[in-house]
């Protein structure tokens, strides 16, 4: 009788720490408070943002360790852009330019959806085929978000040309948030672009033929 009762006891004890670190995930009051790298994970929230802050993926440290060492340059030219105007299926809308050239990286970003709007400047970009990754650093953005001045969203893209008969164009709903404080490597964009499908997962069509991404 004992030991069923030593049982049920760890079994309880178990629930409530797991519901305890799941609540904690998702309530922003308590992520913004936690040093979040003490998960060893990095998070991605939702970009579609319908209202209510999100978190829709994470990716462990040790992995992006393992792709950063791993990882191969897509540079084939001193020259990477992507730009473009877009609105999402779930009412977000995003206008960027993302440059990188011997001059340096240049551009802006400025995302809305219902719950943000959030303004930023291109800290780096990469390219590979049709996809591209960039990187802004948080100019401005609405009183009472829960992202910070100063801090950096993450955002993947994919170009599928021009044309009536082209495929439309697509992102990703993953929009990873880093920290001053997270590892230097974290802000390269070349390392995002490896991380491929374990990062950025299926990507979505835009929501209109209207709406224009350009890789370059």
């Amino acid at each position: 009788m004992k030991s069923l009762f030593y049982l049920l006891s760890l079994v309880i004890l178990f629930f409530f720490g797991c519901e305890k670190e799941k609540n904690a995930l998702n309530d922003t009051n308590n992520y913004e408070s936690l040093d979040y790298q003490n998960f060893n994970e990095i998070f991605a929230f939702n970009l579609n943002g319908e209202g209510q802050l999100e978190i829709i993926n994470k990716i462990s440290l040790s992995d992006l360790e393992s792709i950063n060492k791993s990882k191969v340059s897509t540079r084939s030219k001193n020259y990477a852009s992507a730009n473009g105007h877009f609105n999402t299926p779930f009412g977000s809308t995003m206008t960027f330019s993302a440059i990188e050239n011997m001059g340096g990286t240049h551009g802006q970003i400025h995302l809305v959806n219902a719950s943000l709007d959030v303004q930023m400047n291109t800290t780096c970009v990469a390219v590979y085929e049709n996809k591209a990754v960039f990187q802004g650093e948080i100019s401005s953005i609405n009183e009472g978000s829960f992202y910070k001045v100063g801090n950096t969203l993450m955002i993947y893209v994919e170009d599928f040309g021009e044309g009536a008969k082209s495929p439309l164009d697509r992102y990703s709903s993953n929009l990873y948030y880093l920290k001053t404080s997270d590892p230097t490597y974290l802000f390269d964009c070349q390392l995002w672009l490896h991380c491929s499908t374990l990062c950025w997962g299926n990507s979505i069509e835009v929501a209109n033929r209207s709406d224009q991404i350009q890789v370059k």
